[in-house]
């Protein structure tokens, strides 16, 4: 076998990397299905949630009507003080549902928050909306003051007039 002897001139090799398609090879095929499935999930999560506190939020009016009922019908009865646990027992699920509601309304809130950043991060100039219920409360509370606001102006005589609704 003969040996023959391999020269290479390292300064006529070609080093230089195409980054911009890696770049486009790795957003293509990671990063844009990962961003498509987040969103997708996020919305999808933002829907269950809410429904979720709608649920609770009905289960805590239906417990409290049925708190009442028996708490105002219990002296009716020799059984007062079973109907007296059971209006207690259903306050506290009441109370209990509520705090779930809340709950998953700040959840729905969460998602919503995290979908419109990573809408903002891709280049897209749609911001969802927060339809929780919890923004949608802190909304007409917003309103309702204002409306106080406006109604608690001057007379053109120069007497105040305020309305008989409360900031409280």
């Amino acid at each position: 076998m003969d040996q023959t002897d391999i020269s290479i001139d390292v300064d006529q090799i070609d080093t230089s990397i195409d980054l911009s398609e890696i770049q486009r090879d790795i957003f293509q095929t990671q990063i844009a299905p990962s961003y498509a499935r987040e969103i997708s999930d996020g919305l999808c999560g933002r829907r269950i949630w809410n429904k979720m506190s709608v649920i609770f939020t009905i289960l805590t009016f239906v417990f409290m009507a049925g708190s009442s009922v028996t708490s105002f019908s219990s002296p009716q009865f020799p059984s007062q003080t079973y109907l007296s646990y059971l209006s207690g027992t259903l306050t506290v699920i009441s109370m209990i549902c509520f705090k779930f509601a809340i709950y998953f309304s700040s959840l729905s809130s969460d998602c919503t928050k995290q979908i419109n950043l990573m809408l903002k991060s891709i280049g897209m100039s749609i911001v969802l909306p927060d339809t929780s219920m919890a923004a949608i409360d802190s909304s007409l509370i917003k309103e309702s003051r204002s409306r106080t606001n406006r109604l608690n102006t001057k007379h053109p005589h120069g007497t105040e007039i305020k309305s008989n609704t409360s900031d409280a």
